[in-house]
């Protein structure tokens, strides 16, 4: 998983001629938004991405972040992104 998101990264470091780790900008805990976003906005801009929310980056998260019996489904993912996705409404 890191080499992937090294190669991702690898063009946008070398045209702001940065040499920097991933801790540069990212904090080491996952949940913390410590990056710069304009970084990420500009290098992805046009990019199509699919996702599957229950392989999050960030680790396993519990399901209940996004599925709730009691209250509306809310993906967890748009905390920090965008995404356009359906969350099942478990509680029908």
């Amino acid at each position: 998983m890191i080499a992937i998101l090294k190669i991702f990264h690898l063009t946008k470091l070398k045209k702001i001629e940065m040499n920097a780790s991933c801790i540069s900008c990212h904090s080491t805990v996952p949940s913390e938004k410590t990056v710069d976003v304009t970084f990420h906005h500009e290098f992805y801009q046009g990019v199509k991405v699919s996702i599957n929310p229950h392989y999050a980056h960030i680790g396993k998260i519990r399901c209940v972040l996004c599925h709730s019996g009691h209250e509306e489904p809310n993906l967890y993912c748009n905390n920090c992104h965008e995404f356009d996705v359906n969350v099942p409404d478990i509680s029908k």
